[in-house]
């Protein structure tokens, strides 16, 4: 990427808008290692951009399902 490049111009020229066209940036959570950020953050060199998705299942509940399984 250029220098003085975005998060958001990162994403978008990365093509994986259009390999998961179900990702709506204005709605996702994006972040750089682990820290989140807004779309319009300057990228630095080596940085790693990230989408998260939303949780299927919260980890209590998933927890509470393993349990419950494990008991029969």
């Amino acid at each position: 990427m250029p220098s003085g490049s975005t998060v958001r111009q990162a994403i978008v020229q990365s093509g994986v808008l259009s390999k998961f066209p179900e990702i709506d940036l204005e709605s996702v959570k994006v972040g750089i290692f682990s820290r989140p950020v807004d779309l319009d953050v300057l990228l630095n060199s080596g940085d790693r951009v990230e989408i998260y998705r939303p949780l299927i299942l919260l980890p209590t509940d998933a927890r509470r399902l393993r349990a419950e399984r494990q008991k029969r």
